[in-house]
């Protein structure tokens, strides 16, 4: 029979490895630290967690509403989004059909209630389908209201996390929440179900990573981004440019793991899958892309110089391109991701060659970088150009829907963020010191 002091001794050491079982657990996850960081962090603060439930229910609530108040005599309900085409392509692929079929998707996407008279193609590489496979397993419904969760969830969190990394005020930081409230493409890419927020689930996890030199672990993240290549094609440039300046092969093989990984898990399904999505481009009778009326400028001169002259919608690409030449020697010697990253995100997107309205969730770094340095400077709305215009803009954005469904007519969205971040980025550089964030330090609360 043990007695209270021997069943001490047996019992002490099992508490022991209880306790240090975390620790093991967490050091296996080294590589990714940052976010380790702040997912602990997150889950101490669960209580706030609810934000993402009432957008959900929210947004969820629109569509039954708009089901409801639909015309009863069809059967088809009103609210499938563009979500429907991750879902179609990833059921398609778990069968082992082609994902990249417009015949098959038409089916499946008319049976869960899509109305046009053709179907929603997924255009995105077929590594995209490594992040939307799990989806598939779902009905429709329920796949659609859990992308939404997840999408909102990922959208609180990296303003949160930004917040933070630019060194907003610690016990302010939900006012990176009451900007994200502000910005009105982040609205529509949720209701639309897009796949904006995985790209920029992709970017914050670089800087976090990129700021305490985890280098394998930022180039990881990077597949992410790699979602939808010509978005952000100055971020790829400036990425080549500094990894062969600064000799960090790190990045580089993180990267090509994370997509090696990512490229070979459809092949699992179809081995077929590439060869799917190149023949995709050889369909006739498909609008494609270069059809699409996208909100670019170098669409806009398409339209006003001639339509049939494709080139005109890659001359802004070269214009960003011969910019970030410049931008680079000027700044390659002293260059920081977390100061350089929204300028690239803000030029690649007034230049994109392909670029729709709620591909702007991706510019939620520039915004919540402005926020929180006025945040910091405590400088009043009424008195500060950069809100005055960030304003003007919003609100142009949202009564052009009153005015005009089509995305096209937001072309100038590009130039008016440039004109925007110029004025921020003007008053930053001359009211703060050279060092503009700490490269160590998260500026997170202290929490017991």
């Amino acid at each position: 029979m043990l007695t209270k002091t021997t069943s001490r001794k047996f019992i002490a050491p099992r508490r022991q490895a209880r306790k240090e079982r975390p620790v093991l657990i967490f050091r296996t996850l080294a590589p990714f630290a940052p976010l380790r960081e702040t997912l602990f962090f997150s889950i101490q603060n669960f209580k706030y967690l609810w934000l993402v439930f009432v957008f959900a229910s929210r947004l969820l609530m629109g569509d039954i509403v708009h089901a409801a108040i639909a015309d009863t005599a069809t059967t088809e309900p009103k609210y499938v989004r563009d979500f429907v085409e991750y879902w179609a392509a990833s059921r398609l692929l778990l069968t082992g059909s082609n994902p990249y079929g417009p015949q098959e998707l038409f089916e499946l996407q008319r049976s869960v209630g899509w109305s046009d008279s053709i179907p929603l193609l997924m255009w995105n590489p077929p590594w995209t389908l490594s992040f939307t496979l799990p989806f598939g397993l779902a009905s429709f419904d329920v796949a659609q209201f859990l992308w939404l969760l997840l999408n909102i969830f990922i959208v609180v969190f990296c303003a949160k996390e930004l917040w933070f990394l630019y060194g907003g005020p610690p016990t302010a930081y939900r006012r990176a929440w009451l900007a994200l409230l502000t910005f009105a493409p982040a609205y529509l890419v949720l209701v639309l179900g897009q796949i904006g927020p995985l790209i920029l689930l992709g970017l914050v996890g670089f800087l976090l990573c990129a700021r305490n030199k985890y280098w394998k672990s930022a180039g990881a993240f990077t597949i992410l981004v790699f979602i939808k290549p010509h978005l952000l094609y100055l971020v790829w440039i400036a990425l080549i440019l500094w990894t062969i300046e600064k000799r960090q092969w790190q990045l580089m093989k993180g990267g090509a793991v994370a997509g090696f990984i990512a490229a070979a898990i459809p092949l699992l399904f179809s081995p077929s899958v590439y060869a799917d999505y190149v023949q995709l481009n050889t369909v006739k009778n498909l609008p494609t892309p270069y059809d699409w009326q996208t909100p670019t400028i170098g669409v806009a001169a398409r339209l006003l110089f001639g339509g049939e002259k494709i080139w005109l919608q890659f001359v802004p690409c070269f214009i960003g391109i011969s910019w970030l030449l410049f931008h680079w020697h000027k700044f390659k010697n002293h260059w920081e991701w977390t100061e350089q990253l929204p300028i690239l995100i803000v030029a690649s997107l007034a230049t994109a060659a392909f670029a729709w309205s709620f591909d702007y969730i991706v510019l939620l770094p520039a915004i919540i970088q402005a926020a929180s340095w006025l945040s910091r400077q405590g400088v009043p709305p009424r008195e500060s150009p950069v809100i005055i215009v960030y304003a003007v803009i919003m609100t142009l954005y949202l009564l052009l829907f009153f005015v005009s469904p089509n995305d096209f007519w937001r072309f100038w969205l590009g130039p008016a963020f440039v004109i925007a971040y110029i004025i921020f980025y003007r008053q930053m550089t001359i009211d703060s010191p050279p060092t503009l964030y700490s490269s160590t330090s998260s500026g997170r609360p202290v929490t017991s």
